[in-house]
């Protein structure tokens, strides 16, 4: 992340693809981040239509660490909670929307093992979010 007079500019890296983010209201750092697009009707709109999808998770991306890519979203989710936000609203700014709670509460209860193991990480130590 770089601060800068007119935002953030926020590197994040979906499964080896860097993708770019400025954010000019507010700041990525103080707690969970739901995201609002402006776009300009242009040559790119179709180019910039797909990073969001990257983004929000909608547009399947080859992750070459899927164990590391699992705690980095446990730990999101724990953050989540920590801020106050529901199982529902993790649910859907981790997973991305879906029907809530799914086929017998899978989405709840997925939820809320990302959780358990986001407090299990933090408990452990740094070494542990590396290691698995």
């Amino acid at each position: 992340m770089v601060r800068e007079e007119s935002g953030e500019r926020l590197v994040i890296d979906r499964g080896g693809v860097p993708l770019r983010l400025d954010v000019i209201e507010h700041t990525a750092t103080a707690g969970p981040v739901f995201l609002h697009y402006d776009l300009p009707d242009d040559h790119r709109l179709q180019v910039r239509i797909a990073v969001i999808l990257a983004i929000a998770g909608t547009k399947p991306i080859p992750c070459r660490h899927p164990q590391l890519a699992n705690r980095l979203q446990s730990l999101q989710a724990l953050d989540a909670r920590a801020a106050g936000a529901s199982l529902r609203e993790i649910a859907d700014h981790v997973l991305g929307r879906g029907d809530w709670p799914g086929d017998g509460e899978h989405r709840k209860s997925l939820v809320r093992r990302m959780i358990a193991a986001g407090e299990r990480m933090v408990r452990a130590g740094p070494r542990a979010v590396l290691q698995g």
